[in-house]
């Protein structure tokens, strides 16, 4: 006989002494103490365009003298209080005897799969959920389960808006081209404060693309606030600079973004 089975054997004879002949396995159970979970914490892990990471801490204490191998874990993941998804998997986790063990178990959530089922989500900047489910541990040919349950908010993360471009040209010239100058509101709409230092921006008017691009504005921008965005580039094209000096608009002025942007949950590289 096994360290294991000895100790559970042990156990029995004590508890049914301590109970009485007829009590049953399951009314025995009730009497022994129980692993619990004394620790349960969620976290973002990561943010991108495409969705969010979450990862689950939990702490399980095993009161016995002999280890528990891979509980069988139940999961359950809430989004706006409707369950988004279930599942039965091996939580991988070994409970040391009489001592603590822990688990990580992360969760991405992609935006293209919330949006397909919570349709209101697409305008939102953050969203509720809720973690739960149960350890199932084995104990003397019995399962008892566990429940664990953990609240939280996921951002929406989305990318800055640039908005009232104003372009302003320098004197053309065939030999020197256009100095070009532009100014924008570059607005926050996250819930979190967004670092643009990493940022950077072509800018076009019409097909006409402008080059030698430099760029001036904050290192950082608050949540729903804005920054004025400050560019300044050159057109040396002979037909656009042509175009300039007989009077004709170049096209609608358009910013688009490229580099990183810094969040509290990492950066953000775009595409």
């Amino acid at each position: 006989m096994n360290k294991k089975s000895c100790f559970f054997v042990v156990l029995m004879m004590i508890v049914s002494l301590l109970a009485g002949c007829t009590s049953t396995v399951s009314q025995l159970m009730e009497k022994i103490k129980k692993p619990e979970i004394t620790g349960l914490s969620p976290h973002i892990t990561g943010l991108d365009l495409e969705g969010v990471e979450v990862s689950l801490d939990m702490a399980v204490n095993n009161p016995y003298p002999v280890a528990i191998k891979s509980p069988e874990m139940k999961l359950v993941l809430d989004i706006m209080g409707k369950e988004f998804l279930n599942s039965t998997l091996s939580s991988g986790l070994n409970l040391p005897a009489s001592g603590t063990g822990n688990l990580n178990i992360p969760l991405k959530l992609k935006y293209a799969d919330l949006f397909n089922i919570y349709q209101e989500l697409k305008g939102a900047k953050e969203t509720t959920y809720a973690v739960r489910g149960s350890l199932s541990l084995p104990v003397m040919d019995q399962k008892f389960d566990i429940p664990f349950k953990t609240e939280g908010r996921i951002p929406i993360f989305k990318l800055p808006k640039i908005e009232d471009i104003k372009v302003n040209f320098g004197k053309p010239s065939l030999l020197d081209g256009a100095e070009i100058s532009a100014t924008a509101k570059l607005t926050n709409p996250n819930i979190c404060a967004i670092g643009v230092q990493g940022l950077g921006y072509n800018l076009s008017l019409g097909d006409v693309t402008v080059g030698d691009i430099t760029a001036m504005t904050g290192s950082s921008i608050e949540p729903d606030a804005s920054d004025t965005l400050t560019l300044k580039g050159k057109i040396s094209a002979l037909n656009t600079i042509q175009q300039l000096l007989g009077g004709q608009s170049l096209g609608t002025p358009k910013v688009n973004l490229i580099g990183a942007i810094e969040t509290p949950y990492g950066k953000i590289n775009l595409k």
